[in-house]
């Protein structure tokens, strides 16, 4: 059955916390459970148990989970290859010449590095610091490459290769090949897009390392999953997300990345793109994309619109006020900006200012529902009559 209570449930290594609100009767239960290490899906209905809650009771399923930084802490990554360019496999064991303990000589100076080195395999691939492709691999290479790891055993595959964060095609165009053998592939510019081999290629690694474990968690969940019920993941960004979507984040990004490059001004996949990047914690790279957008793709009110809510995702009140009045400037007769602009400073709050938007948008297009709301609850709304084609 539907019904509507709201559920966050949280998983740690030791116990399961959950909160339940019911919203029309506006019941509120709380338990904690003892966790499952070896099982987060049996800790999660544990959880509902606790509440005295049944999963298809439930409009809304809010989940968080310590399941991938406890597998990172605890050492419990998959077996992960490492694809890098010609010279630079030895990265992770090289690292920096920092040591744990410096004085301490009877102990290990570093960490083991996350991928041993019958893992690390190496490519002729490589762009220079300006994205310039300066070794590039024939498809014959990219498919013995492919072959190799697939024999490994490998869960995941981590590619880094050289100067990645300034032209992502080389990784792309293996990452592609790669996922044709093994199912699990992070590349280090959608990773990590940042100068610095070791970092880059360390973080790309553990990516992968926790990819097929994360994988596993989010399938058994879609599964367990009752069709009445909806479920949110809690992200490392602060924001919620599907657990599709989550799982094919990085297929996502390659999608709209693909077709933005074939038609640069097709504004619904750089709102795609921009939303999965987000969805992975790559928020500078969502504005640099939005800003790319409104210089090179517009100028239009759309694309300052889109920029201004790029902005001010980030607490930039000052441009994106800026971004908002170019908008509407630039398209005075465009609904749905002085909409935009509208909720902006609803959120500021600058009520007046707000209002005065409203009713721009109200004029030119008198049938937005959000619009008619907001005007109608602070007794803005214009008589029937001025309506435009109403009749006396």
């Amino acid at each position: 059955m539907t019904g509507g209570w709201q559920l966050g449930i949280d998983i740690g290594g030791t116990f399961t916390d959950v909160v339940a609100f019911e919203p029309e009767t506006g019941e509120l239960r709380s338990a904690k459970a003892r966790s499952r290490p070896d099982d987060p899906l049996a800790s999660l209905l544990d959880g509902l148990r606790a509440v005295g809650v049944d999963w298809d009771q439930a409009a809304d399923l809010v989940h968080g989970t310590t399941v991938v930084t406890n597998a990172i802490v605890e050492g419990r990554l998959a077996k992960v290859a490492l694809v890098a360019t010609v010279g630079f496999a030895d990265t992770l064991a090289i690292g920096r010449q920092n040591r744990r303990h410096l004085y301490r000589l009877d102990l290990p100076p570093k960490a083991p590095p996350l991928v041993p080195e019958d893992l690390r395999f190496e490519i002729a691939a490589r762009s220079d610091p300006n994205g310039q492709v300066t070794a590039e691999p024939s498809d014959g290479e990219i498919a013995a490459l492919a072959a190799k790891i697939a024999a490994s055993g490998a869960e995941a595959v981590a590619v880094a290769l050289l100067h990645a964060y300034a032209n992502p095609e080389l990784e792309e165009r293996i990452g592609a090949a790669l996922r044709k053998v093994v199912p699990q592939v992070a590349l280090s510019h959608r990773v990590n897009p940042e100068a610095r081999e070791y970092e880059r290629t360390s973080t790309t690694a553990l990516s992968a390392g926790v990819m097929p474990l994360a994988a596993r968690h989010l399938d058994r969940l879609e599964q367990a999953r009752p069709s009445t019920s909806r479920l949110h993941m809690f992200h490392s960004a602060g924001g919620m997300a599907a657990p599709a979507a989550l799982r094919e984040l990085d297929r996502a990004i390659g999608y709209f990345s693909s077709a933005i490059d074939e038609h640069p001004g097709h504004f619904s996949s750089m709102e795609g793109l921009n939303v999965a990047l987000e969805l992975k914690g790559q928020f500078d790279e969502a504005l640099e994309r939005a800003e790319w957008a409104a210089e090179f793709v517009g100028p239009s009110a759309r694309q300052y619109v889109f920029l201004a809510r790029e902005l001010e995702e980030r607490g930039d009140q000052d441009d994106a006020l800026l971004r908002y009045r170019q908008a509407v400037a630039m398209e005075p007769d465009n609904a749905t900006a002085h909409a935009a602009f509208a909720k902006f400073l609803l959120r500021v709050p600058n009520e007046a200012a707000a209002v005065h938007h409203l009713l721009a948008a109200y004029k030119i297009d008198p049938n937005d529902p959000w619009v008619l709301e907001e005007l109608s609850a602070r007794e803005a709304l214009p008589p029937p009559l001025s309506r435009p084609g109403s009749s006396p």
